[in-house]
Parts: structure tokens; C-alpha cells; sequence
């Protein structure tokens, strides 16, 4: 796995039309000063879901949704 340092990292989550070989497509898309990149194009039958966690230095745990909404805006 390749550990890499970026400006700006976006995750699209796009359903599929019906006659598409997979019902959703994730795309992983990174930023570095002007040079834009998709990382990767994901297909799946299985809807995509998102997890937000907490790194406290000994102990990783799941980031309350009040956290996320902060998160987000």
C-alpha cells in the first residue's frame, strides 16, 4: 500500500443507470498544488458507505454524527 500526502482528496459516490454492468461507481480523486488526479474508479453491486473515525494517539474509535455534520460544513 503507498502512503501519499496530498492538498485535497474528493470521493464521489455515483449510481449506476440500470443497463451499466455495476449499480454504483466510486471514484477517489486527489489534489497536490495544481496537479489533479483520479486515483481510482471503483464498480460494485453493493452501495458504497462511509465510516469517519478519531485517531486519539493509543486508541481509534468512530466519530460521533454530530462530529460529522462539523466535519462536513
Amino acid at each position: 500500500m503507498a502512503i501519499i500526502r496530498v492538498d485535497d482528496v474528493e470521493i464521489e459516490f455515483q449510481k449506476q443507470h440500470p443497463e451499466v454492468s455495476a449499480k454504483w461507481c466510486v471514484y477517489i480523486k486527489v489534489r497536490k498544488g495544481e496537479h489533479e488526479k483520479l486515483l481510482a474508479m471503483i464498480m460494485t453491486d453493493n452501495m458504497p458507505f462511509t465510516s469517519f473515525t478519531n485517531n486519539q494517539g493509543n486508541i481509534v474509535t468512530k466519530t460521533a454524527a454530530s462530529s460529522v455534520t462539523r466535519i462536513c460544513q
